[in-house]
């Protein structure tokens, strides 16, 4: 498997489980975690950084 393809499945991880996460904590207790909602929110953010690296990286020439 390339790298690239490595890093766009590890950041659909991080957006799935960083949402996933928010969510089910939001329907459970609302906003009474305000610190594990900040980390899933997080966790959703490196994700997308990371989807959009890779579609940086696939634009580039592997000479350079």
């Amino acid at each position: 498997m390339e790298t690239t393809r490595r890093v766009r499945v590890a950041a659909a991880c991080c957006i799935a489980l960083g949402l996933g996460g928010a969510g089910l904590l939001y329907a459970r207790s609302g906003f009474a975690r305000p610190a594990a909602l900040a980390a899933c929110a997080l966790v959703a953010f490196v994700g997308v950084l990371l989807s959009r690296r890779a579609a940086g990286a696939g634009e580039r020439k592997p000479d350079w």
